[in-house]
């Protein structure tokens, strides 16, 4: 996957609140919307979402980005 398209995820994650709903937006798995999320943090080095069971919440590094 591409910088591009996890940023995407990423701008969708933070929109509508959920790894499920962008997952079945996207016609994809939980898993892949994940990872995606995951590997932009990697590349930036930095976490821009908090996760918990319950709930995300978007980091400040999250937000300016």
């Amino acid at each position: 996957m591409d910088k591009f398209y996890n940023m995407s995820v990423f701008a969708k994650v933070v929109d509508m609140g959920s790894f499920k709903a962008v997952a079945n937006h996207l016609d994809s798995t939980v898993g892949n919307v994940s990872r995606a999320v995951s590997t932009l943090e990697d590349a930036l080095d930095t976490r821009l979402l908090q996760r918990s069971r319950r709930r995300l919440v978007v980091t400040d590094a999250g937000r300016r980005f």
